[in-house]
C-alpha cells in the first residue's frame, strides 16, 4: 500500500475518534483545540480498563473523551517564590466504539500566590497509542483558564499525527 493512501486510511481512522473533524495533511496529521473539564463526568476510569488516576479532565472539543493523569509525586517542586511544577504520564481514553486511546507524557508549570494560582500551562507529547491513534505522535498544549485564583478549565491546542 502506498504512503499517501496509508496516510488517508489513518487519518480517517482519526477523524472518525473526533466530534468535529479537524483539518488534515497529506502526511496524516490535523491540529486539534478544545476545552478539558475538571472530571469526572461521565468518565469511569475502571470501565475504561485505566488504573485509578490523580486527575481526570473531561475533554471536548477536536478530542472528546476522559484524560487520566498520573502525578510522579517524585517530580514535584513547590518553591517559596510560588512556582510549581510537576511532571507525570497521562491516558486519553475516547468516546468512540471501539474505544481509541493514546499515552502522553507531560510538565505541568505554575505559579501561585496568596490569592491561588495566577497561571499554568503543561505540554503533553504523545507517546504511542492504539486503535485510530496506533502510531500516534504529536504533543497538545493546555492552558489553565484561572478564575479568582483556581483553574476552572484548560484550553487545549495542538497536533496527532499518525505514521
Amino acid at each position: 500500500m502506498n504512503t499517501w493512501r496509508r496516510a488517508g486510511i489513518a487519518v480517517a481512522a482519526i477523524l472518525s475518534s473526533v466530534a468535529v473533524a479537524p483539518a488534515a495533511n497529506a502526511e496524516g496529521t490535523m491540529q486539534i483545540s478544545g476545552l478539558g473539564l475538571p472530571g469526572p463526568g461521565d468518565c469511569d476510569a475502571a470501565a475504561d480498563g485505566v488504573a485509578p488516576p490523580d486527575y481526570i479532565l473531561v475533554m471536548t472539543g477536536d478530542l472528546e473523551g476522559c484524560l487520566y493523569g498520573y502525578v510522579d509525586l517524585d517530580t514535584i517542586q513547590a518553591r517559596p517564590s510560588g512556582t510549581y511544577l510537576d511532571r507525570g504520564t497521562e491516558v486519553f481514553v475516547s468516546d468512540a466504539d471501539p474505544i481509541d486511546r493514546f499515552w502522553t507524557t507531560y510538565t505541568f508549570t505554575a505559579k501561585f500566590t496568596d490569592d491561588g494560582q495566577q497561571s499554568g500551562r503543561c505540554q503533553h507529547p504523545i507517546v504511542g497509542g492504539e486503535g485510530a491513534f496506533a502510531g500516534a505522535t504529536g504533543r497538545l498544549d493546555f492552558k489553565d483558564n484561572i478564575l479568582e485564583g483556581v483553574a476552572v478549565d484548560f484550553s487545549y491546542r495542538g497536533h496527532v499525527a499518525i505514521r
